[in-house]
């Protein structure tokens, strides 16, 4: 038998959140002065999202005198152990465990972070933290990570931290907290507007869509 070889081609389709979950949309989502730099961590609470580690980070910079809160919104199995650790690190007034959070509820705490964190594994959690103007910061262990990590571009809306080493993000935190005095109007502009160019939104994704099935169609 003859095998007749077919030319496939395959069409990169982005992800994307639900329309009413992009932080851009929200009504009451306007950039403020922030009085003490404050970390975000959303998600399920799980051993691959890496919590432990922004604890870490905090532990290290408030023993160098450098005061840092972390706002936790979220569930999971991992939670107890990262309460745990926060008691551990005496953190309790640094770090404040929200329980799920969702829609309305989400936009103050978000309005109250400067920066978003997942150490561990990413996902779609990126473009929820870019579209409320976030940058967001992760490990340059890129194996664990879902597609959607690529639309970090280092120092223009986030930033890699080294492995799994809590030093090296410290130290990226630190870094944005510099850059985010500096510049924080157009670091929120580059976040929102690397979603969109990427496309990271509903309607991209539809478009896309719907182009690759008229093309089978015709």
């Amino acid at each position: 038998e003859k095998i007749v070889s077919k030319k496939i081609k395959v069409v990169s389709v982005k992800n994307c959140i639900n329309v009413e979950d992009y932080g851009y949309k929200m009504e009451g989502n306007n950039s403020k002065e922030k009085k003490l730099f404050t970390v975000l961590f959303s998600g399920r609470i799980t051993k691959e999202k890496r919590l432990d580690l922004v604890i870490d980070a905090i532990s290290i910079l408030n023993k160098k005198g450098i005061n840092i809160r972390c706002l936790v919104i979220g569930e999971g199995p991992e939670k107890t152990y990262n309460e745990q650790r926060t008691i551990q690190y005496d953190l309790e007034k640094n770090v404040f465990f929200l329980g799920e959070k969702y829609k309305e509820d989400l936009i103050p705490i978000f309005n109250e972070a400067d920066i978003f964190v997942l150490p561990g594994k990413v996902g779609l959690s990126v473009i929820h933290g870019l579209s409320y103007g976030l940058p967001v910061i992760t490990s340059d262990n890129f194996a664990i990570h879902s597609p959607e990590f690529e639309i970090i571009e280092p120092g223009y809306n986030g930033d890699f931290f080294h492995d799994f080493d809590p030093e090296s993000l410290a130290m990226k935190l630190m870094e944005w907290e510099k850059k985010l005095q500096q510049d924080r109007i157009l670091i929120k502009e580059n976040c929102i507007n690397s979603i969109i160019n990427k496309g990271y939104t509903p309607t991209d994704m539809c478009n896309k869509m719907i182009s690759v099935f008229k093309t089978l169609s015709d």
